[in-house]
């Protein structure tokens, strides 16, 4: 069932003047909202109790990140790949960078599953188009980063259902996102399937997932690109 939502009310506006911002987190033990502005390799942090915001320039541009345990430690998708990153110190602790060899892609759309992993796809940003050389990677506890899902032209939306067992993620210029049976003991996903499809002019982009398993997802695009797309598993 698809269902298009009007616009909801306003709650906020925070004037920074982002180039490309993108990957919103919620960190609950700061009440604070967190983001990067891709271009500007810069990091906000917004916080609801005091309406202070922070903003971190990074060394290379940040297609996503998560928190950690330690509150003054990100572990960041770097345009050329995966590190521990602290804040304080701006030390940068390199955990993998896979596709270094790939001099037109660079990391995208990521984010820390229920487990506790973090997953980061890259995407073809110069070169031919089309061109399928991204990948989806995930990064285990061991600090080992495994290449999860191939021949990607844009990794994006990547989030899964309540109970953990279904994995979303879209492909963006394929207009398609796609659902997978996911193993949270083990990462492993199996049975790719067609979830949804948008309008040829319209780009799947971030998704999450609500409490009663409904998809929201970001679109870009001419049309609707405002809109958030509801479809319930």
């Amino acid at each position: 069932m698809n269902n298009i939502v009007g616009v909801g009310k306003l709650l906020m506006t925070i004037p920074v003047g982002n180039i490309l911002g993108e990957g919103v987190l919620w960190d609950d033990k700061t009440q604070s909202i967190w983001w990067t502005d891709i271009e500007a390799a810069e990091i906000f942090n917004y916080s609801i109790t005091t309406q202070s915001l922070r903003t971190i320039t990074m060394p290379y541009r940040v297609g996503s990140f998560g928190l950690t345990q330690n509150a003054e430690q990100l572990i960041v998708a770097f345009d050329r790949g995966i590190a521990l990153y602290h804040l304080k110190t701006r030390e940068v602790q390199w955990l993998a960078t896979p596709e270094s060899h790939l001099t037109n892609n660079r990391f995208n759309d990521g984010r820390v599953d229920r487990q506790g992993r973090f997953w980061a796809g890259t995407m073809v940003e110069n070169g031919p188009y089309p061109s399928s050389d991204a990948a989806l990677y995930c990064v285990a506890h061991q600090g080992q980063c495994l290449e999860v899902c191939e021949n990607i032209s844009i990794s994006n939306g990547l989030c899964w259902s309540p109970d953990g067992l279904t994995m979303y993620h879209a492909d963006s210029p394929t207009h398609e996102i796609f659902q997978y049976d996911f193993d949270p003991n083990t990462a492993s996903v199996s049975n790719k399937r067609s979830f949804v499809t948008t309008e040829q002019m319209i780009f799947p982009d971030g998704s999450e997932v609500d409490a009663a398993g409904y998809i929201w997802n970001a679109q870009w695009g001419e049309r609707y690109a405002k809109l958030p797309l509801l479809n319930r598993k």
